[in-house]
């Protein structure tokens, strides 16, 4: 018992080590353990708009339009009721694959329908930051433990 004890031990100062040693990603944990997307995995935020990834690679990206939806206008538009904003933008994606501090994959749905069927990077920078590229921009998302500030307001 005494020898489980101190493998399990071995194994929890391993990960701790390993954390430490990749540049400030609050993601760390999930991809030692869950490869090849556990690193990207979990819930990105930045102004106007918030990014989830499952450790499969299936995300999906909400975010401000900054158009008000209109009798004219009624999709890909921010809507405002009762002083709560609901994003008007969206793609779902799923990843393809990762080489290093990138991952790979092609949108199937999105709020912008010229958008379906093209490609994403995402790119891990330093400060837990990850940036969403995709064929209308790029956002630069922020974890858990990135600086206040460093995605916007």
């Amino acid at each position: 018992m005494t020898r489980q004890l101190a493998s399990v031990a071995a194994i929890v100062l391993c990960l701790a080590v390993l954390s430490d040693r990749f540049e400030g990603s609050s993601h760390v944990v999930a991809s030692a353990l869950a490869a090849p997307y556990g690193r990207f995995s979990g819930s990105w935020f930045h102004h106007g708009g918030t990014l989830s990834i499952d450790r499969r690679g299936n995300g999906f990206h909400t975010f401000r339009t900054y158009v008000d939806c209109t009798q004219n206008r009624p999709t890909a538009c921010d809507m405002i009721r009762n002083n709560t904003i609901y994003d008007g933008g969206f793609v779902s994606f799923t990843l393809s694959r990762a080489i290093s501090n990138r991952a790979y994959g092609r949108i199937y749905n999105s709020s912008f329908s010229w958008l379906v069927g093209t490609r994403l990077t995402l790119s891990l920078r330093p400060g837990d930051t990850l940036v969403i590229a995709t064929a209308a921009e790029e956002t630069l998302t922020c974890g858990a433990r990135a600086r206040p500030g460093a995605c916007g307001a």
